[in-house]
This record gives structure tokens, C-alpha cells and sequence, in this order.
């Protein structure tokens, strides 16, 4: 059995962001965490909780699934029993040719080919 697999989306959006800088690439994340603000008494859109690690060839991004924002959620408690990441995540990670993978129950992580530190 012979399965064609089309990747050139995915090369395309890589081939994008090489040569952006971190700066550029996390200034683009959405704001898909939710925060109760106690002042204005609402919920108010907020950026993931994330760090960058660097390497030659690119960077990974890890994003907190614990910071109770609900950007990521392991055991799906709130989403429907299953693993879940917010689909803007999912989205901007895809433009960017990438895609996260949990990392463990707590984090997820993609990596960035090609983007400078």
C-alpha cells in the first residue's frame, strides 16, 4: 500500500518564517488565554505563558498548559474529555510551519525552523 502525503503547505509557511526573528515570531502569537479581571470584572484576552528555547537551526517554543488560562488542557476536563490546544494556537503554529506536541501533561512545544535568535 503506497500513501502520498502532501507536505508542501507545510514547507511553504517554513520556507516564511525563515530568517524572522523570535521577536517578530512570538509578537504574532495570539491572545487565546483568558484572564478574570478583578478590576473590570470580565474576562480579558491575554497571551500564553510561554519560554523560548534556542538552538543553531531554529527555535522551540514551550507554552504552560498549568497556567490556568486555558490555553492547553492534557486531560480535557473543560474540552470534551481529549488532549486539546486552542485552535488559534494550532493556527498560528501551522502559518508558521510548525505544529505543537505535548511535551508533557503540563506543556506543549513546536519548533521553528529557521527563525533567528
Amino acid at each position: 500500500m503506497k500513501i502520498d502525503v502532501d507536505f508542501s503547505d507545510l514547507h511553504r509557511a517554513a520556507a516564511a518564517v525563515a530568517g524572522v526573528t523570535v521577536d517578530t515570531l512570538t509578537g504574532t502569537m495570539p491572545k487565546c488565554g483568558v484572564s478574570l479581571s478583578k478590576c473590570l470584572k470580565h474576562d480579558v484576552k491575554t497571551m500564553p505563558h510561554y519560554r523560548v528555547e534556542h538552538h543553531d537551526n531554529g527555535v522551540e517554543i514551550y507554552i504552560s498548559a498549568e497556567h490556568g488560562d486555558g490555553v492547553a488542557d492534557y486531560y480535557g476536563e473543560y474540552q470534551g474529555g481529549y488532549p486539546w490546544i486552542h485552535p488559534e494556537l494550532e493556527q498560528w503554529a501551522e502559518s508558521h510551519g510548525s505544529y505543537f506536541e505535548w511535551q508533557n501533561a503540563g506543556c506543549i512545544v513546536a519548533f521553528f525552523e529557521g527563525v533567528k535568535s
